[in-house]
């Protein structure tokens, strides 16, 4: 059986405990202060090489799988939708971390990145993908997925290209509306006028049967537009001034 992931981990790192508090009591060795030190070094050793190893395995976990369901059911992937350039949705390189997206996606199955024009640039310099890889999109445009029609819809406020998916019944929102709330505008391209008209000119005209499915699962993973209405405080604010009140600006 191959080792991966948290397997190598749990491996490693019970290794190099016995190693550590049993594989050290031989003849010249039995020094309290040789124990005390090297004990806690190997453990944390063979622990970082278990995480190291787990770590290197998500892009498989991840986007095997899909590629899998694909090849199963005789489709081909040609293209991935970016709702934006934030790496948590689209993998990059961020406060010393790599997070696997994009990029490795292309490098085992080329495809197009369809992405609002704004936000081209943004997912170029997080990811490290090249400008040709992106179709730049405008808002209106529509990506077929074989017979099913995507329609892009530019959602600003969470960054200036952000873009929420509509296709048949249901609507992928990204990181612009949850079923709770909203996404944070202080972050950098962030604009706090722009998500509340994003929400209360755009995404609250919607057809109330509309199912949201956001970014994250904050509140829920799913729910038809007219349960958020209920219970999104942010879906409720009638005006500007209050929005400002109710987001501290």
């Amino acid at each position: 059986m191959q080792l991966q992931g948290i397997r190598l981990a749990l491996l490693a790192g019970i290794g190099a405990f016995y190693l550590s508090f049993f594989g050290q009591w031989q003849p010249s060795m039995q020094t309290l202060s040789f124990v005390l030190i090297t004990a806690p070094i190997c453990f944390i050793f063979g622990l970082s090489l278990g995480i190291w190893g787990y770590l290197n395995n998500k892009v498989e976990n991840a986007l095997q799988p899909i590629l899998n369901i694909a090849q199963t059911d005789n489709m081909q992937i040609t293209g991935a939708l970016a709702t934006h350039y934030h790496p948590d949705h689209i993998g990059g390189h961020v406060y010393g971390m790599n997070i696997e997206g994009l990029a490795e996606l292309i490098k085992l199955n080329p495809c197009k990145v369809h992405a609002h024009k704004l936000e081209a640039d943004g997912i170029k310099q997080i990811t490290g993908i090249s400008m040709s890889d992106i179709e730049k999109h405008e808002s209106g445009d529509i990506v077929n997925a074989g017979d099913i029609d995507i329609k892009l819809l530019h959602t600003p406020g969470h960054t200036p290209g952000s873009m929420c998916f509509k296709l048949k019944s249901s609507l992928v929102s990204g990181d612009t509306l949850f079923l709770n709330g909203c996404g944070r505008v202080d972050l950098p391209g962030g604009n706090s006028d722009d998500m509340y008209h994003t929400i209360t000119q755009c995404l609250s005209k919607l057809d109330d049967d509309t199912i949201i499915y956001p970014g994250h699962a904050y509140g829920g993973e799913h729910e038809p537009l007219s349960e958020v209405k209920k219970i999104n405080p942010m879906m409720r604010v009638k005006d500007l001034t209050t929005w400002h009140l109710i987001r501290g600006m």
